[in-house]
């Protein structure tokens, strides 16, 4: 029962409207000489989870409820800025969008 519980406040959070980290905002790229040990911890990630569902099933849950303040923070934070972090959209605040005709 307790399985049960727990599952649907994941789906339940999963399909929510609650802001959540996202990695596209970080705008990272992998520098040349880390691609290969990128793509050996893929690989090394995807043979654990062949290996071992359900402990790295359950450790992907514990990190997604870890990242909901994260989300949260990073709300507020784009919300603090000037438009709402769309700052660099605006005709009177940038400059370069205003050569832009959209």
């Amino acid at each position: 029962m307790l399985t049960a519980l727990y599952t649907l406040l994941i789906a339940f959070l999963m399909v929510s409207r609650l802001p959540v980290f996202s990695g596209k905002t970080v705008r990272m790229r992998v520098p040349p000489e880390m691609v290969l040990p990128v793509f050996v911890s893929v690989i090394f990630f995807i043979a654990l989870l062949i290996g071992y569902p359900w402990h790295i099933l359950s450790a992907g849950s514990v990190l997604y409820l870890l990242s909901l303040p994260l989300g949260w923070k990073s709300i507020a934070t784009r919300r603090a800025r000037p438009h709402g972090g769309d700052a660099h959209r605006c005709r009177a605040c940038n400059p370069a969008a205003r050569s832009r005709p959209w």
